[in-house]
């Protein structure tokens, strides 16, 4: 395998490191402590948010599992196979009602990677229930409710790595095979049905890693190596190269819940040493390259769980602690941690008209304004720029055709200042 690094070892093989978890635990717990007090000397703040509510759990008593993929596809989540299941579920966040969809195709798949381009789910490699690995990608069409399978993972088999989109292609990379743990790094192309190689990711080889997209930028951490990792990295798909980011504040894990939610990435939950779970959550500024932490997941620490966001809310559950699966689902109002209050814009509207998003704003300054519109995965998907933004009242039209229907904020910033208002499109 020229040109793909990769590192074999035995991943059950924990004898060696039992001491040195030991230490780094009392380590990590002492960082965390000192980190939350140079974050208020340094005038920093802590947002204030609601609690964790329990929402209505997947359906049936033996819907319990870990290691499924999901997906925000519209208006719609998805919860994707897991431990022992091949199952699709959907879920309406407004009724909190759970619809089962077509069944995966080539039947049990946890610990794969999912992604969502063009309004389609992709499942890409995976496990079966008797760990037999998978080297397959599929995709879903809501539409259809339809599995097409596509191109298969172009090195062949692979699970617990990370995958995310940006605008209409898909990423995937690291992982395992289970004789091999990679650091290779791949781009998937839905229209032409195609792999393209990109550059390895830095952070070296790993599997279980955290990872998400936002912004036009992937970002990739944490995970296992010889040992748990809380570092960041950014693909930056302009410049085709990583960038080494601020990272994690709590305990180095493997494991955790990753997505987007608008302007941030949501890390939390996860393992280490195969003995210990976690239970905090963080929101990731990529503007400010800053961490703030979120409520704790008060159900409880748990590994390979899963999560999304949809409009102002957060999701996790399902998941496992080493004694319980879990089949629950949890939300949390992250709204206040959405708009910046500002002194250059004021009395913000936003409203869809015919076949337009109107925006209403009264600048402050006769300078750059950009109006952005952005999917409740936190991807951009319509913006306009105002290079010489007259002061005063303005009026801008964003035209929607060809914008699913679903929640979605618009973005306007100013003087490097920003208000973000929550909106609901309907298709035109």
């Amino acid at each position: 395998m020229s040109g793909i690094l990769y590192h074999s070892w035995n991943i059950f093989d924990r004898d060696k490191i039992e001491l040195f978890f030991y230490e780094k635990k009392l380590a990590m717990r002492l960082f965390k402590k000192i980190y939350c007090i140079l974050f208020l000397i340094l005038g920093m703040h802590f947002q204030t948010y609601s609690q964790w509510v329990q929402r209505n759990s997947l359906p049936g008593n033996l819907a319990v599992r870990d290691g499924a993929v999901s997906w925000v596809i519209g208006s719609k989540c998805y919860i994707v196979g897991g431990n022992g299941h091949n199952d699709l579920l959907e879920f309406d966040p407004g009724t909190q009602s759970w619809t089962a969809k077509a069944l995966i195709p080539q039947g049990v798949t946890m610990f794969g990677m999912g992604f969502v381009c063009n309004g389609k789910g992709y499942l890409c490699g995976g496990n079966n229930q008797n760990f037999a690995y998978y080297s397959s990608l599929w995709e879903y069409d809501p539409q259809q409710d339809l599995w097409t399978q596509k191109r298969d993972f172009p090195t062949g088999k692979r699970a617990d790595g990370f995958a995310f989109s940006i605008g209409d292609k898909g990423y995937v990379g690291c992982g395992d095979d289970s004789s091999f743990v990679y650091s290779d790094f791949y781009k998937y192309d839905p229209i032409t049905d195609n792999w393209t190689p990109m550059p390895t990711f830095l952070g070296g080889y790993r599997m279980w890693p955290y990872a998400f997209a936002v912004d036009g930028k992937g970002y990739v951490g944490g995970g296992s190596q010889l040992s748990e990792m809380n570092d960041l990295w950014q693909f930056d798909t302009l410049a085709n190269m990583w960038i080494q980011k601020s990272s994690l504040p709590g305990n180095a894990r493997q494991c955790a819940v990753s997505f987007s939610s608008a302007d941030y990435g949501i890390v939390g939950l996860g393992q280490a040493g195969f003995t210990n779970v976690f239970d905090d959550v963080y929101k990731y500024d990529p503007a400010n390259d800053l961490w703030d932490p979120l409520p704790d997941f008060n159900p409880g620490g748990r590994a390979w769980a899963t999560g999304f966001a949809y409009g102002d809310n957060i999701y996790m559950g399902t998941g496992w602690n080493f004694s319980t699966f879990y089949r629950d689902i949890y939300m949390l109002d992250i709204s206040t941690g959405i708009s910046t209050p500002n002194n250059n814009l004021n009395n913000v509207l936003a409203y869809q008209s015919h076949g337009s998003i109107v925006v209403e704003f009264n600048n402050q300054n006769d300078e750059f304004t950009s109006v952005e519109l952005i999917d409740a995965q936190g991807k951009r998907v319509k913006n306009e720029d105002l290079v010489n933004c007259d002061q005063g009242m303005q009026k801008i039209y964003i035209p929607c055709n060809g914008i699913p229907t679903g929640i979605y904020f618009v973005r306007v910033v100013a003087a490097n200042e920003s208000v973000s208002l929550k909106m609901m499109v309907n298709e035109f």
